[in-house]
């Protein structure tokens, strides 16, 4: 898993972006569970990314109109293809979302 990519890294294949910020506890609480999908799938062909939203540089949190953390952003070829909201940011689901990023 890395860490603020660049908004050209994003725009070509498949992606999960988890967005959150230093102050919020359930992005804490998602962090060690983000990682241990990121290590299970690390051979999936998707690229698993952490932005916290007070050290984008890029503006990628301006460009997915993040509002709310955390949440779980899904790209496919630099197209939105599926997002999980904090109470939807579960294991099962982020995983279902994989399954069907990769089709």
């Amino acid at each position: 898993m890395s860490q603020n990519p660049t908004l050209e890294q994003l725009g070509t294949g498949k992606h999960i972006v988890k967005f959150g910020a230093s102050w919020c506890g359930p992005c804490k609480a998602l962090e060690p569970v983000f990682e241990e999908i990121a290590a299970e799938h690390a051979a999936s062909g998707i690229n698993f990314w952490s932005i916290m939203i007070e050290q984008d540089e890029e503006g990628i949190v301006d460009l997915f109109a993040v509002r709310s953390v955390p949440l779980i952003i899904f790209l496919d070829e630099g197209r939105v293809a599926d997002m999980l909201s904090r109470e939807q940011a579960t294991r099962d689901k982020i995983i279902e979302k994989i399954h069907e990023l990769n089709g």
